[in-house]
């Protein structure tokens, strides 16, 4: 590993530290920079891809960063809505996802799954203290989005922003459930994530057929399950449980939201299904065994990710 890529990693890790330490409008506004600059050096690779993703990252990051700290000016309970609809510009919400799936291409798998996971930290911690109106507004456009944005997608990337979308509108849903609900949700989803990418990295291709390429279709099925939130997997339960919890008082839109939930599932149906008829037509076989290192680890955040389910239960 380069020494540069170790250097601007910790600078990386500093970022949310000092987001996290902060005791100043100030202090927030320099992390959230300190984040975006580290972040495009950790993802900035050699090749015309990935050079012209990181610049279109630092366009709208800038962008986003400059109207957020115009907005810090005014008056704070004058502004939540507008801070919030900023908050979720940064992250590529509702109703300013236009620019996520595309970068999302652009990138390698693992600067994918930082930008669909760690990168959405510290807005959906931001968000959690700017909860106005217009929270809802986001949560609908994220999930509904999610689905139609993924629903005809063919492009693996592509497909996996539209579902990253789709999850931030349940993340952003779990502020109204508890002050750390979210955490969990979104340390869930990374797990999930991060299993399916460790599958995921070694293919060259970007179409929903080149899954045919991956060793152990197997577990590739059943991480792919998890995603589409079919029980008993960890994001049936994540789900459920916001259901139950909200349903009495808000069940206009939830009924919203699992319908756009059972569509998302049929999504990831749609994948399985070409992955196991392609399968049966040019009867592929696996070139390793079950036991290799990149099953075990897939199959491990799985199971992580059924765990933190669990916990999510039981609290």
């Amino acid at each position: 590993m380069p020494q540069s890529l170790i250097l601007f990693f910790g600078i990386y890790i500093c970022s949310f530290m000092i987001v996290l330490g902060c005791d100043s409008w100030f202090l927030l506004w320099f992390g959230l920079e300190i984040n975006m600059i580290s972040f495009i050096a950790v993802i900035y690779c050699r090749s015309l891809m990935s050079i012209e993703g990181c610049m279109k990252y630092f366009f709208i990051q800038s962008v986003g960063s400059g109207m957020l700290m115009c907005s810090l000016y005014f008056d704070y309970y004058g502004m939540i809505n507008f801070v919030s609809l900023i908050l979720s510009y940064k992250m590529g919400a509702g109703p300013f996802f236009f620019w996520f799936s595309s970068i999302c291409e652009s990138l390698s798998w693992v600067s994918c799954f930082l930008l669909m996971t760690f990168q959405k930290f510290m807005p959906l911690l931001l968000i959690s203290m700017f909860m106005g109106m217009v929270i809802w507004l986001i949560i609908l456009v994220s999930i509904i989005v999610g689905v139609v944005g993924a629903f005809n997608e063919k492009k693996l990337k592509k497909l996996f922003a539209f579902s990253s979308i789709h999850h931030m509108g349940w993340m952003m849903l779990c502020n109204y459930l508890g002050s750390f609900i979210w955490i969990f949700y979104l340390a869930g989803y990374t797990f999930m994530l991060w299993g399916l990418i460790i599958l995921l990295n070694g293919i060259e291709g970007l179409d929903i057929n080149d899954l045919l390429l991956v060793n152990n279709k197997l577990i590739l099925i059943l991480m792919m399950l998890n995603m589409g939130g079919i029980p008993p997997m960890f994001g049936f339960f994540l789900k459920w449980f916001i259901f139950y919890s909200m349903w009495n008082f808000m069940n206009m839109y939830i009924m919203i939201i699992i319908i756009m939930s059972v569509f998302m599932l049929y999504v990831y149906l749609r994948v399985i299904y070409s992955i196991l008829m392609g399968s049966l037509i040019f009867c592929y076989k696996d070139e390793k065994g079950i036991f290799n290192l990149k099953n075990v680890m897939s199959m491990f955040f799985l199971m992580m990710s059924n765990f933190l389910s669990s916990v999510i239960l039981i609290f």
